[in-house]
Order: structure tokens, then sequence, then C-alpha cells
């Protein structure tokens, strides 16, 4: 039966398989279970799979983005479906898991996208997410 969960650490594996389809650079397998670990201990930070029979075939992350000159609001830090399961509804699942979770802490959903991914855009305009700024971020090293 299919399902969204909690990740567990025995997921790390397919997490840091699936993460790859991101588009960032690689983490090692060190870093991967090290990250993953934080964010479950995190009391800001969620992790939910979309667990298949045992197989993950997506997973999420949200976190609270606490602001001093706004509000708090939850925002979904990486989603990624397998690839070769997409089209599904498991990226759409997993978001309407997290929006539950939004709706429960009384706050709203935000998720950043990059510009160049216009599929991206489009799944969520279709999940009712509308494009409420844009910006440039600046990095450095």
């Amino acid at each position: 039966m299919a399902h969204v969960r909690t990740a567990k650490m025995t997921d790390i594996q397919q997490i840091h398989y699936l993460s790859n389809f991101l588009g960032y650079e690689s983490a090692s397998m060190e870093q991967a279970q090290l990250r993953l670990e934080y964010l479950l201990e995190s009391s800001n930070d969620d992790v939910w799979v979309f667990d298949q029979n045992g197989r993950v075939g997506g997973w999420i992350h949200a976190f609270k983005a606490h602001r001093v000159a706004s509000k708090m609001v939850y925002e979904i830090g990486g989603l990624v479906v397998d690839p070769q399961i997409r089209n599904q509804g498991i990226g759409k699942h997993l978001v309407e898991h997290v929006y539950q979770v939004a709706i429960e802490q009384n706050t709203e959903l935000r998720v950043r996208c990059n510009s160049k991914r216009i599929e991206t855009h489009h799944f969520y305009r279709k999940l009712g997410f509308w494009e409420s700024k844009t910006q440039h971020i600046f990095t450095k090293n």
C-alpha cells in the first residue's frame, strides 16, 4: 500500500539516490546521512517519503521559515519523485500532505523554484500555488 510517512534513517540510500535527480551537486552518502540525521532531529524541519510497499518513490522536505519582519511560513525545501514513476500523482500527494501540516500550523505554504524549471512551475500552479514574488539570490563564499 502506498502512503506518505515520516522519513527514517533507513531510507537514506533511496533518498540519496533520488536526490541526484534534483540537479544539484551530488553529496556523498556520508554527507547525505549527516544532513538527513540533522533534519530528522530538528524541530524546525520535516522530511516525508512516499512509501510504495517499502520503496521510496519520492520525498519532500519542509521547514518553518522564521523572519523578524514578517510572519513564519512553512516552506518546501526540496521535492523529488523518481523519474521512472513521475506523473502518477506522487508529487501532488506529497505537496498536499505538507499543505495539511501548514494548515495545522495556521500558516501559508511557500515554495521557491528555479526560474529555469518551467515544468515545475506548471506543476505548482496546477496545485493552486501562484507566483507571489520574484527574487535574485546572491551568494558569497
